[in-house]
């Protein structure tokens, strides 16, 4: 079983954004080379065939992107919502929260918590407004800790 610490989930910042917004910026400048030579030898038809390819492609990988950050802001705004909790657990077992350890990165009902050598099963309400934490034994004690990227 997997636990993460608070520190991989407050830092769950996402590198394939990055690499995404890379890319584009890749085919932006090359779509932009293309464009200035086209201008430049408007009888040779291949830079204007490959500013047609490059600015497809440029519109391909932003459709694409604009669905992956839809999906990253649910991601984002559900850990938010995690670290909020650990925080508050946190409060409430009188531990930091760098010591709580938690097997989902989003909330879930009767996700299991780790606090020093104890585990807790946490159920929560419908709306996820409330908590109760109860002991619980782990059928396989080996667990795997995830930490920060």
């Amino acid at each position: 079983m997997q636990f993460y610490t608070f520190d991989y989930l407050v830092s769950q910042s996402n590198v394939n954004s990055y690499v995404k917004y890379t890319i584009i910026f890749v085919v932006l400048f090359f779509l932009t080379f293309v464009i200035i030579k086209y201008m430049r030898d408007r009888v040779q038809t291949k830079y204007r065939d490959l500013s047609i390819i490059f600015f497809l492609i440029l519109v391909f990988i932003i459709g694409i992107q604009f669905t992956d950050y839809s999906q990253s802001q649910s991601t984002v705004s559900q850990s938010a919502q995690m670290v909020q909790f650990i925080e508050q657990l946190g409060k409430e077992k009188k531990v930091k929260a760098d010591e709580i350890l938690v097997n989902s990165t989003v909330l879930n009902d009767e996700m299991v918590v780790k606090i020093d050598q104890k585990f807790y099963q946490v159920d929560f309400n419908s709306d996820f407004s409330a908590y109760h934490t109860q002991n619980v034994q782990l059928v396989n004690p080996a667990i795997t800790i995830v930490k920060e990227k």
